[in-house]
């Protein structure tokens, strides 16, 4: 059917018009296409700008976090026994005794050194690697319960400690009252001897707090824990606080049945998840020693 000369006219004058909101749309574009290509590259040049800078900032804080736990693994110590059998980890740090007089320590868990006659503290000298004896405070001292132990170190004359190995500062430690679920941690110690070659550095293993439980001395973190991390130091980051100690590892079973569903092999194994002292309960165990443990030094 043949359009009538109404429509017609209607065509061509729609033509007309959209012939001019293109042409009109044309020249506006030409017009302003330098404007507009000069923001376009100004916001590509601030979105690179923000991507750089962002890379920049975790670049920072990867450099930030390496430093920290560089300055930390001077406060790990590795414990040894006479023969140089690798025992267990341990944090070198140091507390004042009979007021004025102030000795060098290593705190590490009760069962690391349990049934061991004599003992050593593995530490950087100036001269090189030196196994420092350390004289166990007695089980009977330490308060029940609590998988504990301090070592005072008994340092030669020769030996200087080299900027490898410096006690921990006493205003370093933190109440965990101030730290919560889902805060990053690392810890250092010698797992499985790791570490304890030519000169003694500590392996750092990274994790989170998964829960802070409710028997007011422990708490746990997603990550690992082998033999050998018992007495690892814990310590917050960004900020480098000792949080903790290492005691060990929630374990988990594989577990096989016979055909009758009776249970004839159960294999414990690490699930992941470490099991460390509060550092708070380790300061109040520490200041309840110092009473009984200055009459065991006056007597030397």
């Amino acid at each position: 059917m043949a359009d009538s000369p109404q429509q017609a006219v209607g065509y061509r004058v729609w033509f007309t018009i959209c012939g001019s909101w293109r042409a009109a749309a044309t020249g506006w574009f030409l017009k302003r296409r330098r404007t507009l290509m000069a923001r376009l590259k100004l916001t590509g040049l601030i979105i690179l700008v923000v991507i750089l800078l962002l890379d920049q900032g975790g670049a920072l804080c990867f450099a930030d976090t390496v430093d920290l736990v560089a300055e930390r693994s001077q406060n790990a110590v590795l414990i040894v026994d006479k023969t140089g059998r690798a025992l267990g980890s341990g944090l070198l740090t140091y507390f004042t005794f009979l007021e004025k007089r102030t000795l060098i320590c290593a705190l590490t868990n009760r069962h690391v050194v349990e049934g061991v006659d004599s003992l050593f503290v593995r530490v950087n000298a100036s001269s090189g690697i030196v196994d420092v004896h350390a004289g166990v405070v007695p089980g009977a001292v330490m308060p029940p319960g609590v998988d504990l132990t301090l070592l005072i170190l008994h340092f030669p004359k020769e030996v200087a400690l080299s900027a490898k190995s410096q006690p921990l500062a006493r205003d370093q430690m933190m109440a965990v009252d101030s730290l919560h679920e889902g805060a990053e941690v690392f810890y250092l110690g010698f797992p499985l001897g790791l570490g304890a070659g030519t000169t003694s550095t500590p392996l750092v293993r990274f994790g989170h707090v998964a829960q802070i439980l409710d028997d007011q001395r422990t708490f746990l973190i997603d990550g690992f824990a082998s033999h050998g991390n018992s007495g690892s130091p814990v310590f917050t980051i960004p900020d480098g606080k000792f949080v903790g100690l290492i005691m060990g590892f929630r374990p988990d079973f594989i577990t096989a049945e016979n055909k009758s569903e009776h249970l004839y092999l159960q294999m414990p194994y690490n699930s992941g998840i470490a099991v460390a002292i509060k550092s708070n309960e380790i300061i109040k165990v520490v200041m309840e020693l110092f009473p009984r443990i200055e009459p065991l030094l006056k007597g030397k």
